[in-house]
Formats: C-alpha cells, structure tokens, sequence
C-alpha cells in the first residue's frame, strides 16, 4: 500500500505544470480598447401623430401605414415626390401644373396639399397614412423633415441628368455645445428639373435648424425654411379620338410671357418636456408665408372647325395671371402621450389637441383673347402670344379660402401578451369657405371612432382588423 503516496505526488506534480508553465510565459499583446458610439435617439412623441396615437411599430399598429426613408429614394436614384410614392400601391403624385417641384399627391382620390413643397434634399423621408382617421379624407402624406441632432456630420452633393437636370446640396450638422445637448443644421440646395418639355423649373432651398436637449427630460426644436421656385407650367400634348395626337412628346404649345414664381417662408417650433417617467407633453407650432405670382398658357377646347385660315389641328390658345396669391398656414398641435400598467395590462394612452387655420387670397387678371392666338398642333408657329398691354385695365377677380379647424382626440392602446386592442375617438368641428365673394361658408362637426384589434403570430407576422369613420 506504500505507493499511493507517490502516485498522488506524481498526479499533483502534473497538475500544476501547466500552471507553472503559463507563469513562466511572456505576457501577451495588450488588445486595443474598442468604442461603441451610437446616438441615443429618444421616441419622438408628435403630437398630432395620430396614425399610430402613441409611438409604435408599423407592425403594432392596426392601420395601413408606409414610410420611406430618404435612404431608399437615393438608392433608388429618385429625385421627385412622384417617384418615391411609386414605392406604395394606392397613392400617386400628380402635377398641378405649378412645375415638377411642387407636385401634389392624391390618396384614395383626394387630393392632399399642404402647398409646402417636395425638395428631397430638405427631407428625410416621406410617411403616408391610408387611413379613415387621417386628417385629409384619403389620408395624410408626411413630408418628414430634417432636423439638427447631437452629433458632428455632413454631406456634399452634386447630380446630373438629361435636359439640364441638376441638383446641388450640402448638408451640415454640427454640435455647439455637447455639455448643453445643442446642435445646429443647415441645409441648403440648388435644383433644376429636366427640360426635355422644353419648360424651365429651377428651385433654391435654404433650411436653418437649432436643437436643444436634455436628454430624455426634455427637447426645445426650432427651425426656418426658405423656397424658392421659378418654373413654366407643362400641359403635355392634346388628345384627338382618345389618343395623343401624333407629334413629337416634347413640343410645347403654351408660350407663357414670363416665368410663374412661388416664395415658401416655413417657422416650425417644437418643444417636448417629460410630465414623469411614463409621461411626456409635446407642442408643435407652424407657420407659413407663401406669395406666388402663376401665368399659364394653355390650348383650350376641342379643334376648330377646318377652314382654309384652320387647318386640322388647330386649337384656341388661353391665358391665365394670378399676379400676388398670398397664402398662410398656421398651426398648433399639444399632445400627452402615457404609458401606464394596471392589473398586470399595459395602456399606452394619448390625448391631443389641434388648432389649424389657413388663408388664401388669390387674385386673377382677366387676359383678352386677342393676346393668345389659334396654334395648329401639326404645324406651330410660335412667338404670337403677348403680354397684357401696360396701363390697361383688365378685369379682376378674387377667389379667397378661409379654413379653421379645431380637433380633438383620445386613444387608449392596450397590450395583453400576443394582442393590441385599440379604441380611439377624434372630434373635429370646421369652418370652412372658398371660392368667388359671395360663396356661402360651411361649418360642421363630426366625430371619428376607430376600434382596431392586432395578434402578433412570430415576430415578423401578424394579421389585424380595424374599424374607423372618417371625415370627408
């Protein structure tokens, strides 16, 4: 039995080698110490947000909403609002002939336009609610745009295409002061839309932001946007039997005697502040100055009668002057957004309050018809349209727009496992008058319920129904 003390010996002498080996090697590489740096971006909680209420996945939400970022439309290589709407079935930009930049969207067959202007360089995406609880009656289109944030970055870019098209912008973001949580942003850009038409459209933007934040207490926004458009409007060709008529796409048959301009002056304010840990109030205030001055040229009616002074294809040519259109947007949003936990279920309440109110005043030039000339299609001669005669007195017209709207809302998301229920209530109460003087207002009230109920079956599906009134 005298060996087991020399097999345990031997059995601890091997054990412990390799320690002593380890103690005995050289130390190795000190390994690089690696930053994470990630910008902590809280939830922001808009008021007047009221495609999802409270903030949410799209996923968690029981109506049919899109987003867009800016990203994709550059991978894309989109430069209009029409192409980056491709990316959603159901919703379409259309032109209201006032230039490619300032097209208007039209959802559901309503046209939605809040006369803003579309410059992507100025956007950080598009959001599009289809939904009957939407502000507009086919829905809402949200021009998301850029604003500063705590972090130091920037951007240069120049693009061109075919017809003259061009753009140049420069992005800048930068922080002032990163103890105080301030950063500024300035956004500036130079485009011309293609003149394959043979129509100039030419837009300067200017954007100037500033930010301030405490973190998740609280965060103060305030920003000014400049746009400039100058631009001809585009009619395309006419149509004869259902179909085009057969001359090259890119003739032009308006001869507009000077360019039609608009000048956009956009304020927007933003202040947020944290209630409690579970409760955030939000303010938003906007408001807009546009001026714009429109003169178009445009064929009118079906072809004349054919006569040796008419030949086929010949059209009456119109003209239209709205000289000094004036048009202002105020508007004012408060929202309190909360999430609160009561026997073991989780409600995500919001309740807000919206005020808006917008003018128009739009003034029209009667132009006599001698100043526009028949043009055959086929065979055009151009250089015949002139100007209004100076100090002749032409006959005016005023077409006003007075909209006042107040409206508001209470939704309650509640969250029980794999469920979302929604129940939500929108009251709204307008003014509203447009047209000639003398065009009677109307006024209504109307309430819009919504009731949605979502089941989450993985994380990537889940199948919802919903239940809403809209206002139209």
């Amino acid at each position: 039995m005298s060996f087991k003390p020399h097999l345990l010996a031997c059995a601890a002498s091997t054990c412990l080698a390799p320690a002593g080996w380890a103690q005995a090697l050289p130390a190795g590489p000190t390994l690089t110490p690696v930053e994470v740096r990630a910008q902590a971006q809280q939830a922001a909680q808009r008021a007047g947000k009221l495609a999802t209420g409270a903030e949410a996945s799209v996923l968690d939400t029981p109506f049919s909403a899109s987003s867009l970022p800016a990203d994709v439309l550059r991978e894309q290589g989109g430069t209009t609002l029409q192409e980056a709407l491709r990316n959603v079935p159901g919703v379409q930009a259309d032109s209201g002939f006032n230039g490619a930049h300032a097209q208007f969207f039209v959802l559901r067959g309503a046209i939605a336009d809040s006369a803003t202007g579309s410059s992507r360089v100025l956007r950080d995406g598009v959001r599009l609610s289809n939904y009957p609880f939407a502000a507009a009656p086919g829905g809402t289109v949200n021009l998301v745009t850029r604003q500063p944030e705590l972090d130091n970055f920037g951007s240069v870019s120049a693009s061109v295409g075919a017809a003259g098209a061009m753009q140049l912008s420069a992005d800048i973001n930068r922080i002032l002061s990163q103890e105080e949580g301030v950063a500024a942003r300035i956004i500036a850009t130079r485009s011309a839309a293609s003149e394959w038409r043979h129509v100039p459209d030419r837009l300067d933007g200017l954007k100037l932001g500033i930010a301030k934040t405490g973190g998740e207490r609280y965060t103060l926004r305030a920003g000014v946007e400049i746009i400039n458009q100058a631009y001809q409007p585009d009619y395309g060709v006419p149509s004869l039997a259902d179909r085009p008529v057969n001359v090259p796409r890119d003739r032009q048959f308006g001869e507009p005697w000077a360019d039609s301009t608009t000048r956009n002056r956009i304020l927007d304010l933003h202040g947020d502040v944290a209630l409690s840990p579970a409760t955030r109030l939000s303010l938003d205030f906007t408001h807009l100055d546009a001026r714009s001055t429109s003169i178009k040229s445009f064929l009118t009616g079906s072809p004349l009668p054919v006569t040796p002074s008419t030949p086929a294809g010949t059209f009456n040519r119109g003209a239209s002057f709205e000289p000094g259109t004036d048009r202002r947007i105020d508007s004012l949003a408060a929202a309190v957004s909360s999430r609160q936990a009561w026997g073991g279920v989780s409600h995500r309440l919001f309740a807000g309050l919206d005020y808006y109110r917008e003018t128009l005043d739009q003034p029209s030039l009667a132009i006599p018809a001698g100043n526009s000339p028949p043009i055959n299609v086929y065979d055009p001669v151009y250089g015949q349209v002139t100007p209004p005669p100076a100090g002749v007195p032409l006959a005016r017209s005023l077409t006003t727009q007075d909209l006042e709207s107040i409206a508001a809302s209470l939704q309650d998301q509640v969250d029980v496992g794999d469920w979302t229920l929604v129940a939500g209530l929108r009251l709204t109460t307008q003014k509203f008058v447009y047209g000639a003087a003398g065009t009677l207002p109307v006024e209504e009230t109307a309430s819009s319920p919504k009731l949605g109920v979502l089941r989450r079956l993985s994380d990537a599906h889940s199948v919802y129904a919903n239940l809403a009134r809209g206002m139209a």
